[in-house]
C-alpha cells in the first residue's frame, strides 16, 4: 500500500501546482454534482430502491421525528410529554409509505413512457 507522511502530505499541499490541481479537481467534481440539481427532481431518473437500506434510514428518521415533535410539544406546553409515542405504528407506517413511494416511482419509470408531444 502506498502511504504519505503528514510531513509529506503538508509539502504536497504547499506546493503551488498540487495544490491547484486540487481546487481545479474539487471545482470539476462540484460543477458535475451540481448538475443533478439543476434537473427537476421527477425528470432524473429514480435509483434503484435498497429496501433495507431504506427502510433503515426510515425508521431512524421515524425516531427523530418523534423525539423531536416531542421536544417541541415540551417546550409549547411546558409539561411532560412521551418521546416515542405509539411507535409501533409510526415506524412500519412510515418504512411502508416511504418504500411505497420510492417502488411506484421506480415501476412508473420502468413500465411507463410519455411521448414528448403528448398532453395530459
Amino acid at each position: 500500500a502506498w502511504k504519505l507522511t503528514s510531513e509529506q502530505l503538508i509539502d504536497f499541499f504547499n506546493n503551488p501546482r498540487f495544490a491547484r490541481g486540487i481546487a481545479t479537481g474539487l471545482a470539476a467534481e462540484i460543477r458535475i454534482m451540481s448538475n443533478s440539481y439543476r434537473t427537476p427532481l421527477l425528470e432524473q431518473p429514480p435509483q434503484v430502491v435498497n429496501v433495507a437500506a431504506v427502510s433503515v434510514a426510515a425508521a431512524f428518521e421515524a425516531y427523530y421525528r418523534s423525539m423531536m415533535n416531542a421536544l417541541l410539544n415540551a417546550k409549547k406546553q411546558s409539561a411532560n410529554v412521551e418521546f416515542f409515542p405509539a411507535m409501533h405504528m409510526q415506524i412500519p407506517a412510515r418504512v411502508l409509505y416511504i418504500n411505497g413511494f420510492k417502488a411506484a416511482r421506480q415501476w412508473l419509470s420502468d413500465n411507463v413512457t410519455i411521448d414528448d408531444n403528448s398532453s395530459w
